[in-house]
């Protein structure tokens, strides 16, 4: 049987090239777009948190430049000699008691209350006034917080000293200092046995002699811390008072009384 092509003749001529018709490509879907933003983001998000952490914080804040001792009293010469600065970045809770770069000029005049160690943070929890009192003498002593205005005594403040001193019919009181800076306030051993109870007072005296008169009435007597008022007229302090049958005192300030055994 004669095989009978029927196919249809080409009318490309000979030699022309031909055109292939692929399949047309669609743009992306919302998922992949979607995800690709994602992405992008998270890499923007990554790259700016690494600068963050590797550049330097803009905040100063100053730091000791050697140990210090408590009691350190902060003259305009020695304030770059004593503090340093350092960039950190800081909890708002410690930046709230550190001291910037720029308010150094404050230290000026305040005392240093607690020891602090060549690159230790400085903290305003740490100064005190000294009352304007240069060169002072800082002393501190352990009072009962009930003779210490229930102890709510605050650093800066200026406080009277009173010590009582023999029992019964013979006892007296007497102003031991009167209107003396308060430089610090403290309770004694954390968490110890009558630690609520006592408060570790530091005052600046100005004389020798008023320091040994403290000292003396620490340890004989009956302490009393008072608040002294603002502006009060320190000439006028009462001599010591000792009750008598006619409800009468004796004696001068910070001068014991004349007893029956001194007789």
């Amino acid at each position: 049987m004669v095989d009978v092509d029927t196919s249809v003749p080409s009318t490309v001529p000979p030699g022309t090239p031909t055109r292939r018709v692929g399949r047309h490509r669609g743009l992306p879907g919302g998922r992949a777009v979607v995800g690709a933003l994602l992405v992008a983001a998270a890499a923007v998000g990554v790259f700016a948190a690494h600068l963050r952490a590797t550049a330097e914080p803009g905040t100063r804040y100053l730091v000791a430049n050697a140990d210090l001792d408590a009691g350190t009293r902060i003259d305009a010469a020695d304030v770059d000699t004593l503090f340093g600065h350092v960039p950190l970045e800081l909890a708002p809770a410690v930046a709230e008691h550190s001291i910037l770069l720029e308010a150094r000029d404050e230290l000026v005049g305040r005392v240093l209350t607690a020891p602090m160690a060549r690159g230790d943070l400085l903290s305003r929890t740490v100064l005190a006034d000294d009352g304007g009192v240069p060169d002072a003498f800082t002393m501190s002593f352990p009072v009962a917080s009930a003779d210490a205005v229930a102890g709510s005594l605050q650093r800066g403040q200026r406080v009277d000293v009173l010590a009582t001193y023999g029992t019964g019919d013979a006892a007296y009181t007497t102003y031991v200092v009167a209107g003396v800076p308060l430089v610090a306030v403290d309770r004694p051993g954390e968490g110890g046995f009558g630690a609520g109870d006592q408060r570790i007072l530091t005052v600046a005296l100005a004389e020798q002699h008023q320091v040994q008169a403290l000292a003396h009435a620490v340890a004989v007597a009956q302490v009393v811390v008072t608040r002294a008022p603002e502006g009060l007229d320190r000439d006028g302090v009462p001599g010591a008072y000792r009750a008598d049958d006619s409800g009468g005192s004796a004696g001068s300030a910070g001068e014991p009384v004349e007893t029956e055994e001194d007789a």
